[in-house]
Order: C-alpha cells, then sequence, then structure tokens
C-alpha cells in the first residue's frame, strides 16, 4: 500500500487562542501556532505548541477537519467514520494497533465504523452505527434492538420484529458486507470536524422513513421504562409509529409515506 500523501504548512501566531488550563501560563520561547495539514483530499487544521528557539513542533493539542460538507450528509446517507470505545486496562494492546491512553479517564480504542445518517444538528449529524454480528453471540433482548439491513431483496433478516430487512445500495469500492445490522439503541453523534468518508452508499427515503419508524419504537419503549421506574403511567399506553407501519415478519412494509419519500433523490456536491 502507498504511503498516504500529506503536505504541511504551519501557520504563524493568530490573534489569542482559546486555551487550555495547561496551555495558559507558557514559556516566553513557545507559543501556540495553526498548523494546516491535507491528508489523502482531507483538510486538517491543527493547532500545536512551538519552540521559537529550537525551531520545532513540542506536541500538537487540537485537531479538527475543514473541508467537510454536510449538504453531503443527508438523511439515509451511508458514511464511514471513527467509532471509539473504551477500554479498563490502562495495560492492553489490541493486537490490531496499539491503543491511545488517557491519564485520567483511562484507555480509548477507536476503529472506522459505517453509519446511517439520520438527521443533522447544527455541528454535525446524529448517525446509526451498522455491525455485521458474524460472531457474536447476544441475548434474544439485545437482538431486538437491531434491524437487519442489506443489499440481497430476498434475505430475510434475523430481526422478525422489525419485518422484512431494510435495503441498501452501496458503493461497490468499500466491499461492504450485504448483509448487516443497524443498531437503533445507540444513535451516534459525528461531528463535522471529523475525518468523514460520505460516498459509502445510502437508503433511499422509502426505507429512510422505516428505519425512523422503528428508530422511535424503540426510543418509546426505552421511554416507558424509564418512566416506569418512577411509579408514573405518563407514557404507558401502547405506542405505534405514524402511519400506522406495524412490522410484521417477512412482510416487506409500502404505503402512501414510503413510495412518496423513496422518489425523492440527493445529489452529491
Amino acid at each position: 500500500m502507498a504511503a498516504p500523501t500529506a503536505t504541511t504548512e504551519t501557520v504563524p501566531p493568530e490573534p489569542e487562542f482559546r486555551r487550555s488550563r495547561r496551555l495558559q501560563n507558557l514559556p516566553p520561547h513557545q507559543d501556540v501556532r495553526v498548523q494546516e495539514q491535507t491528508l489523502n483530499g482531507v483538510k486538517i487544521e491543527r493547532h500545536v505548541l512551538y519552540d521559537n528557539e529550537r525551531k520545532n513542533v513540542i506536541r500538537p493539542y487540537a485537531e479538527k477537519a475543514l473541508n467537510v460538507n454536510l449538504e453531503n450528509l443527508h438523511p439515509g446517507r451511508i458514511i464511514k467514520v471513527v467509532d471509539a470505545y473504551p477500554q479498563t486496562n490502562l495495560e492492553v494492546h489490541p493486537l490490531d494497533r496499539d491503543i491511545g491512553h488517557t491519564k485520567l479517564a483511562g484507555a480509548i480504542g477507536a476503529k472506522f465504523r459505517y453509519m446511517i445518517v439520520v438527521w443533522r444538528t447544527f455541528n454535525g449529524v446524529a448517525a446509526v452505527p451498522l455491525y455485521t454480528l458474524k460472531e457474536a453471540q447476544m441475548h434474544e433482548d439485545r437482538i431486538n434492538e437491531f434491524v437487519s439491513i442489506t443489499t440481497n431483496a430476498t434475505w430475510q433478516g434475523n430481526t422478525p420484529w422489525a419485518g422484512m430487512p431494510l435495503l441498501m445500495k452501496t458503493n461497490q469500492a468499500y466491499q461492504l458486507e450485504p448483509n448487516c445490522y443497524a443498531d437503533l439503541s445507540r444513535p451516534h453523534w459525528v461531528s463535522k470536524f471529523e475525518k468523514i468518508i460520505d460516498d459509502v452508499g445510502h437508503i433511499d427515503g422509502g426505507e429512510f422513513s422505516k428505519l425512523i419508524d422503528l428508530l422511535e419504537v424503540k426510543e418509546m419503549e426505552y421511554r416507558i421504562g424509564a418512566f416506569d421506574r418512577f411509579s408514573t403511567a405518563t407514557l404507558t399506553e401502547l405506542y405505534e409509529p405514524q402511519e400506522a407501519h406495524v412490522p410484521k415478519p417477512k412482510v416487506r412494509h409500502r404505503d402512501d409515506k414510503t413510495a412518496r419519500m423513496e422518489r425523492i433523490r440527493f445529489t452529491r456536491v
């Protein structure tokens, strides 16, 4: 594999940056500078601590992507982003790669994961993560927090509570698994300052409508459970999604809303 191409430019000091407490009392020969880098087409800005006597960077302390276009992250878009996860053993070094360590919060690992965008916020998007579950053995209640998703219209999936699997279209270049599962229990927030690969694939508007209905079903179950802990009946009525979308095993749901939404197309800019 060829080494990633990168160009780096160090920008002279600008007006005062917002600084953490550990950077407020720097020695006279040190200052904070902005460094811009283009790595594999992604423009990155990082703040670095610079030593003016030695003429070198002591360490970076803040970094963000600059050219993420939120217009490309429309609802239903499948993206590839970093998914971080905690490690409780500070001495562990997974075989795939070394993990990052923090002195106060413990150890942190991360990997790229595919996700489906569900809505946009001011500084990013919320997305539902995808898993293959090939080697997972889970409790039935945990399985019922997933919905099957596939490129194969004949596959019936393994989440009958959600009806037939959602259908997706994927970019062959990324070699996604044809069958996977969307985890409805943990929507993930993605910042516009992260590295985001946005041309992985998509689900159409009709499939997106069904995904949101299923997400609402699970969210309502969790809310009812939370209110039940307070012995209140505020949210204990039986909930059904809008437009009477009640998932049925081996039945692919379709109604006027899904038909109307699946005709909408988004242009990548």
